[in-house]
């Protein structure tokens, strides 16, 4: 769907209108693409997501902070996965909404008190699967400077397998679900 700006006229040989379009504006999916297209750039222009920037994960992370909803399946998915792979890891979990309108201010928030703890050797932010739409908050600039901004590398783990996001995309690892976020987080030292 587009949104046309020009005029309109009638061509008098058969009667027929013309549409002269000066402007053509994506409305709808398209304007989201677009508008994702354009924060890609302007991000990447800042280096947002240059791969130069990124930190490697600890080796053996002893103070992990995890933002997710604490109701939701992909918390237990990591609490089970670091307790079976390296249980001497502490995990501290800082809840957040993950979808909806207060989604994106209560992620910021989150990534603000991982800021301010002491001793933590990563982030990992996480949710379980959904829609694409569902993955919108973590397209939001201010989420992915956040994600960017953190003194500590962060790991991702959205639950999605074709999707990419722009958190993602600025976090110093990524995974295609909480689950392999926390396999590659967690050393396994069985």
């Amino acid at each position: 769907e587009v949104l046309v700006r020009g005029k309109v006229d009638v061509y008098g040989a058969y009667g027929s209108y013309q549409i002269y379009a000066t402007t053509l504006l994506p409305i709808g999916e398209g304007a989201k693409a677009r508008a994702k297209e354009m924060l890609i750039a302007k991000l990447s222009a800042e280096g947002i997501f240059d791969s130069r920037n990124k930190r490697q994960l600890p080796q053996f992370p002893s103070k992990v902070a995890v933002i997710t909803s604490s109701t939701g399946a992909a918390l237990q998915d990591v609490i089970r996965i670091s307790s079976q792979r390296y249980p001497a890891a502490e995990i501290i979990v800082v809840p957040s909404l993950m979808q909806g309108v207060d989604a994106t201010s209560e992620i910021i928030a989150a990534f603000a008190v991982c800021a301010s703890m002491k001793d933590i050797s990563a982030v990992m932010l996480v949710r379980g699967g959904g829609s694409r739409d569902d993955l919108d908050t973590f397209d939001n600039e201010d989420v992915v400077r956040a994600v960017r901004s953190c003194p500590v590398p962060v790991i991702t783990g959205l639950g999605h397998q074709i999707d990419s996001t722009l958190a993602d995309m600025a976090a110093d690892a990524e995974a295609p679900t909480p689950s392999g976020a926390a396999e590659r987080l967690f050393p396994d030292c069985k």
